[in-house]
């Protein structure tokens, strides 16, 4: 063997045993403590639950200041201290989203191209995108800094491989990937799964943590040492063909929460006392290390806001009387409800002039005692204003909700939550930084095909 050949083997070997060490060290190094870990959890405070049943993050926290926001195919990266906005990449010779060859976007660091829903997760120094647009769909792991970009999983979303599936619904959290597989057997039923991988891992095979064919799965979310997740019973086909449908039927197919506890490695159905015959949950939010939950409900009846430790016992009310359409997040520090803020969107579609929407969102503490109120400002439409944990935060906007275009102008908007508490019902006092547009720079290629 050359000389040269030798050092480069040895040198491949030593760094191939180098980052697997490295590995294991971050393995280790993952706390299992039952709280909020910043950093390596899943961050639940940018849970944005306005469509179907899956939750997305448009924007993630990173170290210190930085915050990444996803518009469109690019990641941008958000000084928090100067506001400054710039692609998630440090390529000196990449055009960045002004590049109009698609073939050079794709090798552009801060590209993940993505059939449907922006949707970024941050862990441990990484932005996370997941892509779905090609017939091999993939996880990608990109430094917070811009340098690097890798594929660190992949799957197969080819209609003519048989192990295909599609992923509706994702996080990461505490070094593994989890997702909730759909997939359709040999008679086109779709049936769903939830799984996880270990990004330490080389060989990263999925491992299936709960399925059940008589139930769809979604709703993902995390907390400390749980993983959350709601079903709903599929429709049995006599019941949909009988089509009667009385309170009987209600509640036989209303949605159920689980647990997953990571420690145990045990998946739990959340049993929960109290509600209403026909109320059900939908989705998990967190503060001072109990469940939060406001119950969805098929009648128009005013509801109350419960809490619960996190494997969902000893539940008990915080809140009485809540209109039935508030929806309510947490940042860690604060509970927020809002007054029908999920309905805006619908509203503007309706025809209905932004001015003449009033969304006002009422502040709670931990121990319940309203803090504040405050109205979203009127001449745009923020897409679910969820806060993040610092006091300095970073919020988007839809500029024309009701346009029929395929793809809309956002505003980059910034909020200090140290306002809060002076605010007493006026409008959120926002800065506007920047508008980007989530047209691509290549052409609309996607809906070439007359769609």
């Amino acid at each position: 063997m050359k000389k040269g050949k030798f050092f480069k083997s040895v040198f491949s070997a030593a760094m191939a045993f180098f980052c697997t060490v490295n590995l294991i060290a971050c393995r280790e190094n993952i706390s299992n403590k039952d709280t909020y870990i910043e950093g390596q959890d899943f961050q639940y405070q940018y849970n944005d639950t306005s469509f179907g049943n899956a939750i997305y993050h448009k924007i993630a926290k990173g170290e210190a200041d930085d915050y990444f926001i996803k518009i469109g195919d690019f990641i941008y990266k958000v000084d928090g201290k100067s506001g400054l906005l710039t692609p998630l990449c440090n390529k000196p010779n990449c055009l960045y989203n002004k590049e109009t060859d698609y073939n050079k976007c794709k090798k552009c660091n801060a590209f993940v191209k993505i059939s449907f829903e922006a949707d970024i997760k941050y862990m441990s120094g990484y932005i996370y995108a997941l892509s779905d647009f090609d017939d091999e769909g993939k996880l990608y792991r990109i430094k917070a800094d811009g340098s690097e970009r890798e594929a660190v999983f992949s799957y197969s979303q080819d209609s003519k491989d048989k192990n295909s599936y599609s992923i509706n619904s994702w996080l990461v959290h505490r070094g593994y990937f989890y997702f909730i597989e759909q997939k359709e057997d040999e008679s086109a039923n779709v049936l769903y799964a939830l799984k996880r991988v270990d990004l330490s891992k080389k060989n990263k095979k999925p491992e299936t943590i709960f399925e059940d064919k008589s139930l769809n799965l979604g709703f993902l979310t995390a907390y400390g040492n749980h993983i959350y997740f709601v079903a709903d019973p599929k429709y049995d086909e006599a019941d949909v063909i009988s089509g009667v449908w009385d309170a009987e039927m209600n509640q036989k197919y209303l949605p159920v929460a689980y647990q997953y506890d990571i420690t145990k490695n045990k998946c739990m159905k959340i049993e929960i006392n109290g509600l209403k015959e026909d109320e059900f949950i939908t989705n998990f939010c967190f503060l001072n290390d109990k469940l939060i939950y406001l119950p969805g409900s098929i009648s128009d009846e005013n509801m109350s806001i419960y809490s619960a430790n996190l494997d969902g016992s000893s539940q008990k009310i915080i809140l009485d009387d809540v209109p039935a359409e508030s929806w309510i997040f947490t940042d860690g520090k604060y509970l927020y409800v809002s007054d029908g803020c999920e309905f805006e969107h619908d509203a503007i579609m309706s025809g209905k002039k932004p001015e003449n929407i009033n969304v006002t969102i009422t502040v709670y503490d931990g121990s319940m005692k309203k803090i504040d109120t405050m109205v979203i400002p009127v001449h745009n439409q923020i897409i679910n204003p969820n806060f993040g944990p610092d006091d300095k935060v970073f919020l988007l906007a839809d500029t024309d909700p009701s346009s029929d275009e395929t793809y809309h102008d956002y505003e980059v908007l910034e909020f200090d939550k140290s306002n809060i508490g002076t605010i007493n019902g006026a409008e959120m006092p926002v800065k506007d930084l920047r508008t980007l547009s989530a047209k691509p720079p290549y052409g609309d290629f996607y809906y070439d095909d007359g769609e």
